[in-house]
């Protein structure tokens, strides 16, 4: 049962995330172009 509503949650907050990066024009190829530029091990 646990595990059940573990998971509703997780996949609740991922549509959510989605709905809201969407609704303010963000897109998921942004946050990852980001993620290399700052987060890579050769910097």
């Amino acid at each position: 049962m646990a595990s059940t509503a573990a998971f509703l949650v997780i996949a609740a907050s991922a549509l959510l995330g989605i709905r809201i990066l969407e609704f303010f024009g963000i897109s998921l190829a942004s946050f990852r172009w980001a993620a290399a530029c700052c987060c890579s091990p050769a910097r």
